[in-house]
């Protein structure tokens, strides 16, 4: 009897029968077969919702909601790549970046952040462009961050299973600020990126993902102060 094949998209052929993606045993999966099933399962779902698989790099907020999670995971955990870097060298295709360019390519830190904006977005109603201007503030942080702790991985000091001392995850962060109030003009720019970080880490504690708000008082240690105490995280915007 003729067995059904997944609807044909360009690249590598593969003779699996993966129907979908809860037919794939992600984490059992060897690198090369990670790539077949990326062709046979992800580019036809990408081609389903308008994507070109081959040009288009899925965000990870794509991934998450197509159940593709064990796939950040599996090349996490048992291959040593963020999936960025899984586009880049293993599938080599030529690259269109369908989301937001985040300074940092860890995957934990990534998800984290857009799930905050997520909430943002449907929970509290936020405009497309007071998300564009919360995305901007907390990329503002991660370049600071990732540039004075040497690493883009924002989650492991904060991780409520993790070991690491609460102090320490609070000095990486203050190290952060301490760049950004250098670095920066404006005291109410600082404020805002600070309220918008702020609320990040909330929105972690919040969700248990993370163990301490390490931004939580730190405008009490700079002067921001500019005679307006009205500010909030999504202002609006002069036209």
């Amino acid at each position: 009897m003729e067995v059904d094949t997944v609807s044909d998209v360009t690249g590598p052929e593969t003779d699996r029968d993966w129907e979908g993606v809860d037919d794939v045993s992600w984490t059992l999966l060897g690198l090369e077969e990670l790539i077949d099933a990326y062709w046979a399962v992800v580019a036809p779902l990408m081609e389903t919702d308008g994507l070109d698989p081959e040009r288009e790099k899925p965000t990870h907020s794509w991934l998450r909601e197509h159940g593709l999670r064990p796939l950040l995971y599996a090349l996490r955990e048992y291959h040593d790549k963020t999936f960025a870097e899984f586009w880049r060298e293993d599938l080599e295709v030529d690259t269109v970046e369908s989301g937001y360019d985040w300074a940092t390519d860890h995957d934990r830190t990534i998800e984290a952040l857009e799930s905050f904006l997520t909430s943002r977005r449907e929970r509290k109603g936020l405009a497309d462009s007071s998300i564009d201007t919360l995305r901007y503030r907390l990329n503002r942080y991660v370049v600071a961050y990732c540039e004075e702790n040497g690493t883009g991985d924002l989650m492991t000091p904060v991780s409520r299973d993790g070991n690491i001392p609460a102090y320490k995850a609070v000095d990486a962060c203050w190290a952060a600020f301490d760049r950004l109030h250098t670095g920066l003009d404006g005291g109410q720019t600082k404020r805002r990126i600070h309220l918008a970080v702020s609320n990040w880490y909330a929105h972690l504690v919040r969700r248990k993902w993370a163990a301490v708000n390490p931004a939580d008082g730190l405008d009490e240690e700079f002067d921001w102060s500019n005679g307006n105490d009205d500010d909030t995280d999504t202002p609006c915007l002069a036209t």
